[in-house]
């Protein structure tokens, strides 16, 4: 039951972070997050020459966003009761693979497919890259093995703290 409020309460946690970055900041910080096509796009318009994120940005905003992920990661372990480092990785892994799962089925294949706030001015007649099942499913099977290491730390440090 902790286990599934714990997913619940991610979702929908990771949807107001979502939401707020493209639709209240600017679809452009996660230009790294779009098709390779729309990048190219973007990144050859002369409006968002020098607003365009730097891979270096993606990387930093990607290992920052790992750390929180694992220190958070052990609060919930312990407090859905995970003893040792098994039980630790398993409650992680599972967590992690709901929310991945969240983001492929929810905010790429529902939100990003449908929703205006995401298109970036310029490229709305995309469409076809705007529906690009395929690399969003690719960017899944990679947040598996992401998830997959995060549980490893989660369960290594769970196991030295309690």
């Amino acid at each position: 039951m902790v286990l599934f409020i714990q997913s619940v309460i991610l979702c929908l946690l990771f949807t107001i972070v979502i939401a707020f970055k493209y639709f209240k900041n600017d679809p452009m910080k996660g230009l790294y997050n779009y098709p390779p096509k729309i990048q190219e796009r973007v990144k050859s318009m002369e409006e968002y020459q020098g607003s365009i994120p730097t891979r270096n940005n993606k990387i930093v905003a990607k290992m920052i966003g790992g750390v929180i992920f694992v220190f958070l990661g052990v609060l919930l372990a312990r407090v859905a009761g995970a003893e040792g480092f098994l039980e630790a990785f398993i409650h992680m892994f599972i967590l992690f693979t709901i929310g991945n799962l969240y983001d492929l089925i929810v905010i790429d294949w529902l939100m990003f497919r449908h929703m205006k706030g995401f298109r970036i001015p310029g490229t709305e007649d995309m469409v076809s890259e705007y529906h690009n099942y395929a690399f969003h499913f690719r960017a899944f099977l990679r947040g598996i093995i992401i998830g997959f290491v995060i549980s490893i730390m989660v369960g290594l440090i769970h196991m030295l703290i309690f």
